[in-house]
């Protein structure tokens, strides 16, 4: 694997099944779960993210918390202050919309 990303990792982050943001997000979300999660354009890959570490799993959640919140939040366009996420989502925006010259 180049990069330097070991194996196990890189399979474990491409294993799971992939959900567009065209679309609610999956059912099978619980309300209140900590996760590591990636996000994809078709088959390159943009970002990992970790979300709920410091989730009280024994609380008893009202609202969405961790990977459900995260992920909205993601496909709502919102941009946390995490400033590797404002970077990427810049950064594939301007190739979205490159500017004119």
């Amino acid at each position: 694997m180049d990069g330097g990303v070991p194996v196990a990792i890189f399979r474990i982050l491409t294993a799971g099944t992939a959900y567009p943001f065209s679309e609610r997000l999956h059912e099978s979300l619980p309300l209140a779960k900590p996760g590591i999660y990636t996000i994809w354009r078709q088959a390159e890959f943009l970002y990992v993210g970790i979300a709920g570490r410091g989730l009280d799993l024994n609380a008893d959640h009202k609202k969405k918390r961790g990977l459900l919140d995260r992920l909205d939040s993601h496909r709502a366009g919102r941009r946390s202050g995490d400033q590797f996420a404002v970077y990427v989502a810049t950064a594939s925006s301007s190739q979205l919309y490159p500017r004119s010259r």
